[in-house]
C-alpha cells in the first residue's frame, strides 16, 4: 500500500473538505427552513398586521403605516429563528441581570460536564439532498431574478430625466414655499417628454419631475396640491424608504403576502402625504376635488419604477374615501392603548410562528437512529455553567442530566432536564442551550444529533 493510499482518508476527512461539505449541506438545509416557515408565517403576520392596522386606524395613517412596516420586517426575520433561540436570548440577559445583582460571597463550588451518548436522526420536513438543491436553486434564481428587477427598474427610473428642462422660476418659487413648510430643502423641478404623471426620485440629489405641458393644463390649486404633496414625500425621504423595502424583500420578493404588504406600504405612505397636502393648501374637500380633476389628466406609473409620485399607489379610491371621512382627535390615552393592542398582538405572533417552526431534516435518514461517537461530536462554542448563588447558600450539590438535541446547523434546538436538584437545573440549561457544536454529517450530509450533557455541581469540602 502507497503512502497516499494509507493517508488518502486522513485527507478526505481533513477540515477543508470537511468544512466546505459542512458549509454547504447547513446553507443548504437552514435556506430550505427560511422558506418553509416564510410559507406560512409571512401570511400569518399579514393577517396579525391586518387586525393591527384596523385598530389602529382611528390614530391616523401614520401608525397604520408603522404597522404594516413593523409587518414586513417580521416577514422577513421571523423565518430565521426559532423559540429556543429566543428563550437562549432571554436567559443571557436574565444572567447578565443576576451577575450584576448578585455578589459571589458564599462558599466556594465547582462545575464539570460529562458528555454522554449520542444517537443521529432526521427530523421535521424530510427530503432528499436532491430535492433540497433543486429548491435551492430555484430560490436562488428568484432572488438573482428580483435582484435584476431592482436594478432595470433603478435604471429605467433615473433615465426619466433625460431630455429635461427646467421649469419656469415662478414655478420653482412655487415649489420652495411648500418644502420650507414641510422643512425640507427645495430641488429642482424638471418638464420632461418620458414621464405621464409627477414624480420625486433620487437620494443624494433628489428631482421633481413634471410632464410636459402639466403646469399649463392645471390649475393653480390643483398643481399647488401636487407640489404639496411632492414636497412632503421629500421630506419624509420616502424614495430612499421605498427603495430600502424593495431591496429588503428580495429574499420574499415570490410571495404574495409580502407583496401585499408592500402595496399597503405605500398606500399609507400616500395617505401621510396627502393629509400633510391638504393642510399645507385649501383642506380635505379641494384636495380631494384636484385630486379628482389631476386624475383625469395624468396615468400611473410603472411598477418597475422606484420613483414616488402622488399617483403612484394602486390605492386612489381608498385615499380619496379615507379623505372625505370625517375625522377626530384621539386622546393620548386612546393612542397608548392602541399601541399596547398593536404591540400584544406582534408578541403573539411572533411568539406562535416561532413556536410552530418547521425543522428540515432528509429523508435518506427518517426513521433511523443511528449510534454515534460522542469524541466525534466537536464542540466550538462551549460556555461554562455558573454555580447559582441561593444552591451555595443552602448547600445545595449533585448531577444535573440534560436530554439535549443538536440541530443541523450544530446549535441547541431541544433541551430537557432528564433529572437534578431543581435549584440546579435552569443554571445547566441556561449554559448547555448556549454551546454550538460543529454539525454533524452522515453520507455528507448534516443531521440532527440527540446527546445527553450532565452537569456535576460539587462544593467545596
Amino acid at each position: 500500500m502507497s503512502i497516499i493510499e494509507s493517508f488518502a482518508p486522513l485527507l478526505l476527512q481533513s477540515w477543508p473538505v470537511h468544512s466546505l461539505a459542512v458549509q454547504s449541506s447547513v446553507a443548504q438545509s437552514w435556506i430550505l427552513a427560511y422558506l418553509v416557515n416564510a410559507l406560512w408565517q409571512a401570511p400569518l403576520v399579514f393577517a396579525a398586521a391586518w387586525l393591527a392596522a384596523r385598530f389602529a386606524r382611528p390614530a391616523g395613517p401614520v401608525w397604520e403605516h408603522r404597522v404594516w412596516v413593523s409587518a414586513l420586517l417580521a416577514q422577513l426575520v421571523l423565518p430565521l429563528g426559532s423559540i429556543d433561540a429566543f428563550r437562549t436570548t432571554l436567559s443571557k440577559l436574565a444572567a447578565a441581570a443576576w451577575a450584576l445583582l448578585t455578589v459571589s460571597s458564599q462558599a466556594q463550588g465547582s462545575t464539570r460536564v460529562v458528555l454522554g451518548p449520542a444517537t443521529a436522526h432526521a427530523g421535521g420536513l424530510n427530503l432528499s439532498s436532491a430535492q433540497t438543491q433543486t429548491i435551492v436553486l430555484l430560490y436562488a434564481a428568484s432572488v438573482l431574478y428580483a435582484a435584476a428587477r431592482i436594478l432595470r427598474g433603478l435604471h429605467r427610473t433615473y433615465r426619466l430625466s433625460e431630455n429635461s428642462v427646467l421649469a419656469s422660476p415662478v414655478l420653482q418659487a412655487r415649489f420652495a414655499t411648500f418644502c420650507k413648510r414641510a422643512q425640507t430643502w427645495p430641488v429642482a423641478i424638471q418638464i420632461s417628454p418620458r414621464v405621464s404623471s409627477p414624480l420625486t426620485f433620487g437620494i443624494a440629489r433628489p428631482l421633481l419631475l413634471l410632464p410636459t405641458g402639466f403646469a399649463e393644463q392645471a390649475s393653480a390649486a390643483d398643481l399647488d396640491i401636487v407640489l404639496a404633496h411632492e414636497a412632503a414625500h421629500l421630506d419624509r425621504r420616502d424614495f430612499a424608504k421605498n427603495l430600502l423595502y424593495t431591496i429588503l424583500s428580495i429574499p420574499l420578493a415570490f410571495h404574495p403576502a409580502t407583496w401585499a404588504t408592500r402595496s399597503r406600504i405605500a398606500a399609507t405612505r400616500e395617505m401621510i402625504c396627502d393629509a400633510h397636502a391638504a393642510e399645507a393648501t385649501t383642506g380635505r374637500e379641494n384636495y380631494v376635488r384636484s385630486l379628482l380633476r389631476l386624475a383625469t389628466l395624468v396615468t400611473t406609473t410603472s411598477a418597475n419604477l422606484h420613483a414616488i409620485g402622488i399617483f403612484d399607489a394602486n390605492a386612489f379610491e381608498k385615499r380619496v374615501l379615507r379623505m372625505i371621512q370625517r375625522t377626530t382627535q384621539i386622546s393620548r390615552r386612546r393612542r397608548i392603548l392602541v399601541a399596547l393592542g398593536c404591540t400584544a398582538l406582534a408578541l403573539a405572533t411572533c411568539t406562535s410562528a416561532l413556536a410552530l417552526r418547521i425543522s428540515i431534516g432528509e429523508d435518506n435518514h427518517a426513521g433511523k437512529h443511528l449510534s454515534v461517537d460522542v469524541n466525534k461530536l466537536t464542540i466550538v462554542n462551549r460556555v461554562p455553567p455558573v454555580y447559582p448563588v441561593e444552591a451555595k447558600k443552602m448547600k445545595i450539590q449533585g448531577s444535573v442530566v440534560l436530554a439535549v438535541i443538536i440541530g443541523t446547523n450544530g446549535e441547541v434546538e431541544n433541551i430537557s432536564v432528564k433529572s437534578g436538584p431543581k435549584e440546579l437545573q435552569q443554571s445547566a440549561i441556561d449554559a448547555v442551550r448556549q454551546w454550538k457544536w460543529q454539525p454533524y454529517l452522515l453520507n455528507g450530509d448534516a443531521v440532527e444529533v440527540e446527546t445527553q450533557v450532565t452537569v456535576v455541581y460539587q462544593l467545596a469540602e
